[in-house]
Formats: structure tokens, C-alpha cells, sequence
């Protein structure tokens, strides 16, 4: 009698284990499909509209070009509004919106001059794995970055400044997307010849969207 006790306790305990597994399962698949408000954000997103995230990518990792060392912190897949009282001329794009936000720290690892050319405008672009290739970021979104910039937080022996960088999607949406890579042009000198290599970065936005 005790071992059909002993049995039927071991039977339970395994359902009981199977059914917590299964759940997690669940629990873990639902990440990245119930998007979160957010609220705090770094860069004031919360501040200019109503923001939603879906997928967070965090400490993608430290790389170099030239003589620039890129620290990418965070990168996450966006979907929201701006209120109206920020939206410019051309509110169309901004209405609503799907977006990768990218939080970057770029540092000079050595002495420079002015003859360099680096900037958000020109060297800075994202390509998605649904398809989207995003030329430049988002101007009024996202922050200014150029050698003279750079240049002072050296100087001054400040730290170097987190920045974001938000690129618009066109061919899907932030709910959709897992992969993005980021793309880093060296930066060059008057000429035009190149002072580093060119940088790939993949990014996998895994399910945690906190």
C-alpha cells in the first residue's frame, strides 16, 4: 500500500513539474508579442508621445573604426506616436511610428584633427533582416554626433555622452522584427580614404522587452 502511496506522490510531483515547464514555455513566448509602455525612457521618448516596446537588446558590444571606439549599449524595437504639439511639417512619418532606437557611446582613442569626417548624417545606417535599409537616422529623433563633438569630450576629459540613434521602418513592424544590423561607415579624411574599416553589427533582439 505505501509503495502505491510512494507512486502515485512521484506521479504527481512529474505533472506537476511538466505543467510549471509548460507554462513557462508559454509565459516566455508572450514576451516580445505584448508590447510595454514605456515610462523613464533615457532619452525622454515618454515625454513627446506615447511609446510602446516590444524587443530590448542590451551590451551588444565594444568595437573600433579608425580612431573611434563604438560602445553599443542598448537597442530596442518601438512602435508609437508623438503628440501633436511635436510633430513637424512632415507628420506623416510620424504617424504612427515603427523604429529602432540604438543607444551608442563613441569615443577618440587618440589625438585628432579637424580634417576628419564622422557624423550621424552620413556613417551611421541600419539594414533589417525583413528587408528595410534605413540610409541615415531619424534627424529630429535622434541625438548629433560629429568629430567636433567628440573632439571636446576629449578635450575636456569628460566622459563620452550615451547618445540614441532611431531609424523609421518602411517594410515592417517593430512587433515583427528580430534581427537588425547596424552599420558603421569608417570615418575619412579630406580625400576621402578611409581611416578604419567599416563596421557590421549584428543585433539579435532576444524576447525581453523590460
Amino acid at each position: 500500500m505505501k509503495k502505491i502511496i510512494w507512486v502515485f506522490i512521484a506521479i504527481s510531483v512529474s505533472f506537476m513539474l511538466t505543467s510549471c515547464n509548460s507554462d513557462a514555455k508559454k509565459e516566455s513566448s508572450k514576451q516580445g508579442e505584448d508590447p510595454i509602455l514605456i515610462k523613464g525612457h533615457a532619452f525622454g521618448l515618454d515625454s513627446i508621445g506615447t511609446f510602446y516596446r516590444y524587443r530590448k537588446a542590451e551590451n551588444v558590444g565594444t568595437f573600433k573604426t579608425g580612431p573611434i571606439i563604438v560602445e553599443i549599449e542598448a537597442a530596442e524595437t518601438v512602435q508609437g506616436r508623438i503628440t501633436t504639439e511635436f510633430r513637424t511639417s512632415d507628420d506623416t512619418i510620424y504617424n504612427p511610428m515603427e523604429l529602432v532606437n540604438v543607444h551608442i557611446r563613441f569615443k577618440l582613442n587618440k589625438e585628432v584633427n579637424d580634417n576628419i569626417s564622422f557624423n550621424n548624417e552620413k556613417h551611421l545606417h541600419l539594414k533589417t533582416n525583413t528587408g528595410d535599409m534605413i540610409k541615415q537616422p531619424d534627424q529630429f529623433m535622434s541625438s548629433v554626433l560629429n568629430i567636433s563633438t567628440l573632439k571636446n569630450t576629449q578635450e575636456t576629459g569628460m566622459d563620452s555622452h550615451l547618445r540614441q540613434f532611431t531609424f523609421l521602418l518602411k517594410k515592417t513592424t517593430a512587433k515583427e522584427l528580430k534581427n537588425a544590423t547596424l552599420l558603421i561607415d569608417a570615418p575619412v579624411n579630406r580625400s576621402g580614404d578611409s581611416l578604419g574599416k567599416d563596421l557590421e553589427i549584428e543585433i539579435d533582439f532576444h524576447t525581453d522587452n523590460s
